[in-house]
């Protein structure tokens, strides 16, 4: 079985260097993978996806 890692919005900030507000701008427009809504104030991305964008190898659902 495998699992996938969950990574906060910072990671996803270093990550990319991007701000929080363009990650959203992004995920909106489909240009970014979407976050998973744990809880009303809590927001994780699957690792591999934000991996795959930074490499330029994420294809938008």
């Amino acid at each position: 079985m495998t699992y996938e890692k969950l990574v906060s919005l910072q990671y996803v900030k270093e990550a990319t260097s991007l701000s929080r507000t363009r990650i959203w701008q992004l995920e909106k427009a489909g240009q970014f993978p979407q976050g998973r809504r744990l809880t009303l104030r809590c927001c994780r991305w699957l690792e591999s996806d934000v991996q795959a964008w930074v490499r330029g190898e994420w294809e938008g659902a």
